[in-house]
Order: structure tokens, then sequence, then C-alpha cells
């Protein structure tokens, strides 16, 4: 029987069949909004999909088996928890890694940015460089060029050997700590 199921819905989308009014497609049915598909079933990608827990979907248009969302990936381009956001427009995602090779964090403007070049993200989301001084990379982090005592310093870092540096968690982003004179996420 379980043959002839799929049998059949292969017959009606190749005669153009419909079923209550929807069109039979490739063995699933076409929507253009939520309100075409049936209960339980949400319109993603122009398929009726079923719908997990809460409404959400991943790549797929299922959140996973149906059951409970799994914790946000930042950086696979899926909805892993089912909250209808992806990546680093996930609120879950906030300087969280957006990158499988680092460097790159999730900041406020919902957006991946690279904090080892950066001139207005460098080495922590919105840790602007400033008098004309640029975002040198140092691992995986950024640090801002200066001259002097602190100019071109974010933040209340200090000009070290031609790089701004913290010494504290209070010289860095929301959310970083400061590591080797270097803020971190």
């Amino acid at each position: 029987m379980r043959g002839f199921t799929w049998w059949a819905l292969a017959l009606a989308a190749a005669t153009g069949c419909q079923c209550g009014g929807i069109p039979v497609e490739d063995a699933g049915f076409v929507c253009a909004a939520d309100s075409d598909c049936l209960d339980g079933f949400a319109c993603v990608k122009l398929r009726c999909k079923p719908v997990g827990t809460d409404g959400g979907e991943t790549d797929g248009g299922v959140c996973a088996d149906g059951g409970a969302p799994r914790t946000e990936v930042c950086n696979n381009g899926i909805d892993d928890d089912c909250d209808g956001k992806t990546d680093c427009a996930d609120p879950n995602c906030l300087h969280q890694s957006c990158t499988t090779d680092g460097g790159h964090v999730c900041c406020g403007n919902l957006t991946c940015q690279d904090l080892t070049s950066s001139d207005s993200n460098c080495g922590g989301c919105g840790l602007a460089c400033t008098n004309n001084h640029s975002c040198q990379k140092v691992g995986l982090t950024g640090r801002c060029s200066c001259t002097g005592q602190s100019t071109g310093c974010p933040s209340s870092q200090h000009c070290s050997s031609g790089e701004c540096t913290c010494s504290s968690g209070g010289d860095c982003a929301n959310g970083e700590t400061c590591n080797a004179q270097s803020c971190e996420y």
C-alpha cells in the first residue's frame, strides 16, 4: 500500500491533478502561503512541509524530527533552534563565532563581523579604531594600531608597542574578557 501511495502521487503530479484544490507536485503540495497547506504543515520554499514544535524550520523545512529544537549553530546557514532566524540573525548567536576558521563573531547589527580587520569592530563588536589608525590581525582577533599612550585606542585600552591592548575586561566590548592583552569573546 505504501508504494501505491507514492506511485499515485507521482502520477497525480505528472497529470496536473489537484488534491483539495492544491496542485500535487513531486509527492508534495505546492503552496504560496501557509493557508494553502493542511493543518500541521507550513509553506516553505513553495512546498508544504511538516511544522516543528514551535513553527520554525531548518534548511529542510522541518524542525529536526518534529521534536524539540536544537541549539543554534551560528555558522551553518540553518535555523537549528527552529525560531525562524538563521545564524547571526538569531539573538542566540550574539557574540558567538560565525565562521569555522574563527576571527568572526555575530555583532549586534545581526551580521558576521571580521574582528581581525574591521576598523569599526576591531577585536570586539563596536570597538572602533580612531584617528586614522587601522585594525591589525593578532591571532584570531584584532588590535588597533596606535601611537603614544592611547591615541587611536578604543574604550580604555592603552598603547603598547604600536598596538592597543587591554589590561582588564573593562577595556573590552560588552561580553568580552581580556586574555593576554587581547579582548576575546
